[in-house]
C-alpha cells in the first residue's frame, strides 16, 4: 500500500467531497495536514481513513471475509 501523503484533490476523490470541502476542513482543524515546502496541502492515509466514516452517507469498504462462507 502507498502511504505517501495524499494532496487535497485525491483526499476528496476518496472522500466524495470536493477539494474546497477538504480544504475547509482543514483550515477548520477537521483533517490534519502537513504544508509542502511549495505551500501545498498534504494529507495522511490515515487521518483521511479516521475522517470518512463520520461523514453522511459513508458505506464502508467490503471487509477482507466477504464472499466467504461462515457456515
Amino acid at each position: 500500500m502507498d502511504s505517501a501523503p495524499l494532496s487535497t484533490g485525491e483526499a476528496a476523490e476518496l472522500l466524495r467531497v470536493t477539494p474546497q470541502t477538504v480544504i475547509n476542513w482543514c483550515k477548520r482543524g477537521r483533517l490534519a495536514y502537513t504544508v509542502t515546502g511549495g505551500g501545498h496541502r498534504r494529507i495522511e492515509r490515515a487521518d483521511v481513513a479516521a475522517l470518512a466514516p463520520t461523514l453522511p452517507g459513508y458505506v464502508p469498504p467490503p471487509s477482507s471475509t466477504a464472499g466467504t462462507d461462515a457456515g
